[in-house]
C-alpha cells in the first residue's frame, strides 16, 4: 500500500532567502576551497575576477529593471538597490545611501547578512573582494565609477562603508 506525502512548500520569501542563502554557502565553500588550494594571493586574483564577471550581469539586470541613468544618482540607487535585495534580503533599515555632490556619493552597509553569516575561520576577509564586486555592478551603469572602500565590518568597523564617485558630469 502506498500513501502520497504532501511535500512541504514555503512562501516566495522563504524560497528567496533559502535560493540566496544555498548561493551564498556554495560561493564561500568554493572561496575557502580556493584560498587553501591557491594561496592567499592568487586567491585575491582570482576572486576579484570572478566578482567582476559574475556581478556585472546583475547589474545589467537591476539598470534594466530600475531604468537607471548613468550619473551618480543612478549609481548611488543601483548599489542601494543590488546591497539592500541582494545583501539585505530586501530589509531597508541596514542600508543608507547619500549623494554629496554631483561626482559622489557614500553607501552605508551598517549589517551584512553575507558577512554575519560567514566562516570567519576560514580567513577569507570579504572586504577584500567587496571593491570589485560593487564596481561590476556599476560597470553595468558606466565605466566612469570608482569604488573604495573606506570602513568595514570584518576590519572592525560598525559598518562598510563605500564611497561611489564618477569621473564624468
Amino acid at each position: 500500500m502506498s500513501n502520497k506525502i504532501e511535500i512541504p512548500s514555503f512562501d516566495w520569501f522563504g524560497r528567496y532567502k533559502l535560493a540566496l542563502h544555498t548561493a551564498w554557502v556554495t560561493y564561500a565553500v568554493i572561496q575557502a576551497w580556493e584560498r587553501e588550494y591557491f594561496g592567499k594571493e592568487k586567491f585575491k586574483e582570482i576572486d576579484a575576477e570572478l566578482r567582476r564577471r559574475t556581478m556585472k550581469p546583475v547589474g545589467q539586470k537591476l539598470v534594466e529593471k530600475l531604468k537607471l541613468s548613468p550619473d551618480i544618482e543612478g549609481a548611488l540607487k543601483l548599489v542601494g538597490a543590488y546591497t539592500r535585495e541582494i545583501w539585505g534580503y530586501g530589509d531597508p533599515s541596514f542600508v543608507e545611501i547619500t549623494k554629496e555632490g554631483p561626482k559622489r556619493g557614500t553607501l552605508r552597509i551598517s549589517m551584512c547578512r553575507g558577512w554575519a553569516k560567514w566562516d570567519k575561520a576560514a580567513g577569507i576577509n570579504c572586504a577584500d573582494g567587496c571593491p570589485h564586486e560593487y564596481h561590476a555592478v556599476l560597470s553595468a551603469l558606466s565605466n566612469n565609477f570608482n569604488v573604495t572602500l573606506t570602513k568595514a565590518l570584518p576590519k572592525g568597523d560598525n559598518c562598510c562603508e563605500l564611497i561611489i564617485e564618477t569621473e564624468s558630469e
